[in-house]
């Protein structure tokens, strides 16, 4: 649902930014914007210091913990299980 979202939205703006609030894994297709931004954890401030980042008042460059994948089936947890299905 989220696809059809991004796609309905990327054929009549001009520049799309997708904002992910999620603290796990999330299967989008962002090629279609222009930025992808992860913001998980969000606090209580959380959407006055996204929108600074997203308005260019400050700029982020920390290094995060995390790494994501290119594609879901390259997650350890989705890798795990699809190594056991074939196995079957």
């Amino acid at each position: 649902m989220q696809q059809a979202l991004v796609e309905a939205v990327a054929t009549v703006a001009k520049k799309l930014v997708i904002v992910v609030v999620s603290a796990g894994g999330v299967d989008l297709d962002g090629r279609l914007a222009n930025a992808v931004v992860w913001a998980p954890y969000g606090g209580e401030e959380a959407g006055s210091g996204l929108a600074d980042v997203l308005w260019g008042v400050v700029n982020p460059s920390a290094r995060l913990p995390v790494v994501s994948c290119a594609v879901c089936c390259n997650a350890p947890v989705v890798a795990g299980w699809m190594h056991l299905m074939l196995r079957l």
